[in-house]
């Protein structure tokens, strides 16, 4: 059976091997068939059988000649196969015996040439699909098969199998696949793309694409082949794609490659002291791929893109350090009309319940509580309004770690209310690995910033800001100097101001805190000593139940009784006897499920023994308060802190309890032990028990202010007096406190005092200027259910903030000058005294001593000296005198003219009138109807200004007014620009029907100085002496500086031209005269004193006799000078003398003052050698 390549074949190609037929003797025939009778002959006919594994089919025979025969097949199913050479029906044996016969023999058929488009790429899928994802820099691992036409899988090697993934944002950046060829028609393809990004597939063998199959199921890539029955068709999720994608993800974050960019509109090295600035920090991973938070569907992503938390530390030149972080959400109501409360939860962890409209301070030290910070500041939040609804903007600086697993969420209330939490969204300010960081310094200078994830630096983020001074600040900017205290008429004086930039107001918040144990009912058990057929009552707080019968009464029935008591809401009675009567040597337990806490011991009549089994504890129970009154008319006055009511005898209870309510500010509600009672009082003795429901905890007792009731009085017991049905309130803490700032204490502040009474406090220290308070409650009082007791209200632990000298309030300046010192810059820590507290203990639980302390929310800072030379502030310096109206110093001049018609011209109707006003060396004719405008035009052009002349606060459209039947008088003030500067005193001549006065109202200041370093000298030169208010302004705005002493303005020296006396002209020789020196300035201003005038005075008299007393000699009395008291109305001297005879007498009146011209003498000609000055 000769044949060429019998054992091998390749799929789908025609294949053929020979027989010859040979004789018994094993010779071949060589003769025709036809002649040997081989045709007809069936046993000597060849049948060729191929068997495989999964199909068989026969060979077709064909004689040729001399007993050669050609077999031929076609096999498209790879595989081995069992070639069966059968002659009627019998393997032939090829001559070589039975054991050694050459049919069957081996057919091996081999896959035939490789077609691209059947070959099929997968990945391993365990379970990343790499053909369609893969995390950056990790290794994707495909798998492709090779195929031939018929869908066999090859089983050798050699194909070129060409692997790329290319960019689909730049076609530039390709990456090859690592091609493994493993010599059995697959072959292993690797990769690693560092480049995150969406990558386009191409895996082509000879050069042309092949199938993907994406997201395979069923038989994997290996064990799919075509079966040779049913033509081979590869799964649907095969496929020949050109637009296959690869989406290559970030890796987890890699500090050392993340980077830090400037935000729209800011510097990453300059900023301005106040004003809010920040970068944006770039998350990436190890390959510098920005972890915008993508995923694939069977990689999870690393990071959300919005989670990642970076701790920025920023420390200043005075080594201060300010903390920030990326870690900043914020926290949006959508309705903040909504009344009530919500929680927040970050970390793992639940906050107490904060009320809706809760401040930034207040949900600051909430925050920080959450995992136990306590008073290191540990996130910051500032509340905005926006659209008339608040948000808060949160950021984290310690827990990042854990803030990033789990940030910041609402939830409902823990009593379940859900209205203000539905209301609530949380955002990320970060989005797509871009993480904004802002903060704002308020110390001027040179900053190091460094930006950190965990412990390790960002790349390139260690970086300097150089911080430059803010807006001038009104409140932060001060002024001292002689100028601001004391000055004398005349000389000049001056003072100084510093100018300051903006500053941070201290911020310090008073936090109460405790435990809130858990209710336990408190059990008594009643020991019955009592005989059967003995009756005996019980008693609680006042109230006595009906008679109970030994042998006949139940535990039901005893239970009906207590419950019956307007002392008692439900018990629950239980009994060890065996039955359900009472018998004696029963043991009864009674549990009270609504009188909560450590109660006073039932009390029973007979011999029954009462004890407490398990003493109750509660973190809340309700105050009550008992009243009894009995009268026929009449009324009280009730007071409750510092509120007041009056409650008639015959007031109902409706009307008795609207006006109890109003009186302690909350909701209380009345019982009463008798349906029957109608009136607060009646003729008998009567009952009503108020239980305070809002204001939970042990209450002020209501008092009796004043008794007005006829035939009767009014009782009232508040302080727990249980034998009157009076029970004192509980809850976590209680009582006073008082706050103390250098060592000044306020009085006792109750542990629910308002905002205002925490203000009130506070101001009245003399260490405290002016603070803005508001008030938190935060934590619900809730009931055994866990239901809110104060529904719709936060009320349980307070928190007080308290910001220093904040510009919502008036601080230390002109009107309210008791609200300095203004605290500015870092504050002196407040000190709560909390000895006053109490708190009930829990006898099993043990509640911990409830605490109040301050700390500090928001450091304060002092501002920093303004030195920006080119622009500076405007700076307002007034002086007004305390006694005469609208004069002073100011930064600008302001004269008045007063004008009035002369007697003569009102009786002649004579309107016409004209003056002279000389200014300087400039004469302007002023007619008596100049309108204002020509007034300022004319003052303006004589005087040659460049600025307008003002004349506001004038009383008339004219300079004078007639009117013979009313004569007024018209006032013109002429303000003057402050660029003018000082001018003297306006004259008047040439008066022509009217009377003119002038008056110098304000100065100018002489000048204003910028010396540099924030530093401003102004120098003004008064010329009235008196008291003066002070004021300064920067920009429109009073300077926080303590000017409430004013200015003094001394006079100057005792000027003779100006002093007056009051001597009578005529006197009587012999008899003694007198007159007073009244000494007087150069400006007309009236000496304090002797001392202060520094002069002496000498008076000369000499009398000439006259010639009726035939005397020669002139007189020359005795003058006797005396100094009056300080301040005395008749003047500085009195001057007596008595003349001796009659006739004129001279008296000449000096004064001898200290001064004179200061000179500096020198040895030589040539002004050397100075001698003395």
């Amino acid at each position: 059976m000769p044949g060429v390549n019998r054992s091998q074949a390749v799929a789908g190609e025609k294949t053929s091997f020979y027989l010859q037929a040979k004789d018994s003797t094993g010779n071949n025939k060589v003769t025709n068939g036809d002649a040997q009778g081989d045709l007809q002959s069936p046993q000597e006919q060849f049948s060729v059988d191929i068997i495989g594994e999964h199909i068989s089919l026969s060979g077709m025979v064909t004689y040729l000649d001399s007993g050669q025969y050609r077999v031929d097949y076609t096999i498209i199913k790879a595989g081995n196969y069992q070639v069966h050479v059968k002659t009627g029906g019998t393997d032939i044996y090829c001559g070589l015996g039975e054991g050694n016969k050459c049919s069957p023999f081996a057919l091996e058929v081999l896959p035939g040439e490789t077609l691209s488009s059947i070959c099929e790429a997968e990945s391993s899928f365990d379970p990343v699909d790499n053909l369609v994802e893969a995390r950056a820099g990790d290794v994707g691992k495909i798998y492709l098969q090779a195929k031939d036409a018929f869908g066999n899988n090859r089983r050798s090697g050699g194909d070129d199998v060409l692997v790329t993934f290319t960019s689909a944002v730049n076609p530039d950046v390709r990456y090859r696949g690592n091609v493994v060829d493993r010599d059995d028609g697959t072959y292993y393809i690797s990769y690693s793309i560092p480049l995150a990004g969406k990558y386009l597939v191409s895996i082509t063998v000879d050069g042309d694409p092949v199938k993907y199959c994406v997201g395979p199921s069923g038989e994997r890539w290996h064990s799919r082949e075509y079966d040779g029955v049913s033509v081979y068709s590869a799964p649907s999720f095969c496929t020949v794609d050109d637009s296959l994608s690869l989406n290559v993800i970030h890796r987890e974050i890699h500090a050392a490659s993340s980077t830090i960019i400037e935000e729209e509109g800011t510097s990453l090295n300059t900023a301005i002291v106040g004003v809010e600035t920040g970068f944006v920090v770039e998350s990436r991973d190890k390959f510098g791929n920005l972890r915008s938070g993508s995923s694939t569907s069977n990689i999870e992503e690393s990071g959300d893109g919005k989670s990642d938390a970076f701790l920025v530390s920023i420390v200043g030149p005075s080594g201060h350090e300010t903390v920030t972080s990326s870690a900043m959400q914020t926290l949006s109501s959508l309705d903040s009309s909504i009344s009530g409360y919500f929680r927040l939860s970050y970390g793992g962890r639940v906050s107490d319940d904060v009320p809706h409209d809760v401040s930034d301070s207040a949900m600051q030290l909430v925050l920080m509580a959450m995992h136990g910070h306590g008073s290191n500041p540990s996130v910051e939040v500032r509340r905005m309004t926006l659209d008339g609804n608040y948000q808060w903007h949160i950021t984290f600086t310690d827990h990042l770690e854990l803030w990033s697993q789990d940030p910041l969420k609402v939830v409902p209330g823990s009593d379940g209310f859900i209205a203000v939490s539905n209301a609530m969204s949380v955002s990320m300010e970060a989005s797509g690995g871009l993480y904004p960081v802002r903060y704002t310094l308020w110390e001027k200078g040179i900053y190091e910033l460094s930006v950190f994830w965990g412990t390790t630096l960002v790349s390139g983020s260690s970086y300097t800001v150089e911080v430059g001074n803010g807006t001038p600040q009104a409140s932060s900017s001060t002024a001292f100097g002689e100028g601001l205290q004391s000055g004398v008429a005349g000389d000049q004086v001056s003072f100084e101001v510093v100018i300051r930039d903006q500053r941070q107001p201290e911020v310090q918040s008073i936090k109460a805190s405790g435990i809130v144990i858990e209710y336990i009912n408190e059990i008594q058990r009643l020991n019955i000593a009592a005989n059967s057929g003995e009756s005996f009552q019980l008693t609680f707080r006042g109230q006595t139940s009906e008679d109970m019968t030994v042998g006949l009464s139940t535990a039901e029935e005893l239970e009906m009784a207590l419950e019956k008591l307007v002392t008692i809401g439900q018990v629950r009675v239980t009994s060890d006897g065996t039955s359900s009567v009472i018998q004696k040597g029963d043991a009864l337990d009674i549990e009270f499920l609504t009188e909560h806490g450590s109660l006073t011991l039932l009390t029973s009549s007979g011999q029954n023994i009462v004890s407490k089994l398990v003493e109750g504890e509660a973190p809340f129970r309700a105050e009550r308060q008992s009243f009894t009154c009995y009268a026929d008319r009449g009324y009280v006055i009730l007071s409750f802190k510092d509120r007041t009511t009056t409650i008639e005898y015959i007031d109902d209870i409706v009307t008795f309890e609207s006006k109890i309510s109003g009186l302690v500010g909350s909701n209380v509600s009345i019982v009463v032990a008798d349906a029957a009672i109608e009136t607060v009082c009646s003729t008998s003795y009567q009952q009503i028990l108020v239980d305070f429901s809002v204001e939970l905890g042990n209450v002020e007792p209501i008092s009796l202010n004043f008794n007005g009731l006829e035939n009767g009085s009014m009782f009232i017991y508040g302080n727990g007096e249980e034998e009157h049905g009076a029970v004192n309130g509980i809850r976590p803490i209680m009582g006073y406190f008082t706050i103390s700032h250098n060592g000044m204490k306020t009085d006792l502040l109750a542990l629910e005092a308002s905002a205002i009474d925490v203000k009130t406090a506070l101001e009245s220290l003399p260490t405290i200027g002016s603070v803005y308070v508001t008030k938190d409650m935060v934590g619900l009082l809730r009931d055994k259910e866990g239901q809110n007791l104060v529904p719709g209200t936060t009320s349980l632990f307070g928190i007080w903030s308290i910001t220093f000298s904040d510009e919502r309030t008036p601080g230390c300046e002109p009107g309210s000058w008791d609200k300095c010192p203004s605290n500015i810059g870092d504050v002196t820590p407040l000190v709560i005294d909390t000895s006053m507290l109490s708190f009930e203990i829990g006898s099993t639980q043990q509640q911990p001593t409830p605490t109040m302390e301050a700390i500090e929310v928001r450091k304060g800072s002092n501002g920093n000296i303004y030195d920006n030379v080119g622009e500076q502030p405007e700076i307002e310096f007034s002086l007004t005198h305390d006694l005469i109206p609208h004069v002073g110093i100011g930064m600008f001049e302001v004269h008045s003219i007063t004008c009035s018609y002369t007697a003569a011209a009102l009786e002649a109707h004579d309107s016409k009138g004209a003056f002279e006003l000389r200014i300087l060396d400039k004469r302007i004719h002023i007619d008596a109807f100049t309108s204002m405008s020509d007034l300022k035009r004319m003052i303006r052009d004589a005087l040659g200004l460049d600025y307008l002349v003002g004349t506001n606060g004038s009383s008339n459209s004219t300079v004078c007014h007639f009117d013979s039947d009313h004569p007024v008088t018209v006032v013109t003030n002429i303000s003057f620009a402050k660029e003018t500067g000082p001018l003297p005193v306006f004259h008047v001549h040439s008066e022509q029907n009217v009377i003119i006065s002038v008056d110098n109202l304000v100065d100018a200041v002489d000048r204003v100085e910028h010396l540099g370093g924030g530093r401003h000298a102004v120098s003004y030169t008064p010329t009235i002496s008196g008291s003066y208010s002070t004021s300064i302004k920067i920009n429109d705005k009073y300077l926080w500086t303590d000017l409430s002493s004013g200015v003094i303005v001394h006079p100057s020296v005792a000027s003779a031209l100006h002093s007056t006396h009051d001597s009578n002209l005529v006197t009587i020789a012999g008899k003694q005269a007198s007159f007073h020196i009244i000494c007087r300035d150069r400006f007309g201003n009236r000496l304090h004193s002797n001392e202060s005038n520094k002069s002496s005075l000498v008076v000369d008299l000499i009398g000439k006799p006259d010639v009726c007393t035939g005397q020669h000699d002139n007189d020359h009395p005795n003058v006797v000078i005396d100094e009056l008291e300080i301040g005395s109305p008749d003047g500085h001297y009195s001057v007596a003398f008595t003349p001796s005879i009659a006739g004129t007498h001279q008296v000449s009146i000096s004064l001898r003052s200290q001064g004179g011209l200061l000179a500096t003498y020198f040895r030589n000609q040539d002004f050397t050698s100075c001698k003395k000055e």
